[in-house]
């Protein structure tokens, strides 16, 4: 007996990304003016995800 494929899970490979180009547009914002504001952005405005939890080592 076959178990149905679902459709989630079709074992495409993703592609990696491309870089876009200066003038290229990410929905309505030209991606020369994303550049501009990530430039002068203060490092401690910018969220970044927390680093993942470190596993304790058991002391003997």
């Amino acid at each position: 007996m076959t178990e149905p494929t679902k459709p989630g899970k079709t074992g495409k490979i993703s592609q990696p990304r491309e870089e876009p180009g200066l003038f290229d547009t990410i929905g309505s914002f030209p991606v020369w003016m994303l550049r501009i504001i990530d430039f002068f952005t203060p490092a401690f405005l910018i969220k970044r995800p927390p680093p993942p939890p470190q596993k304790k080592n058991p002391q003997s």
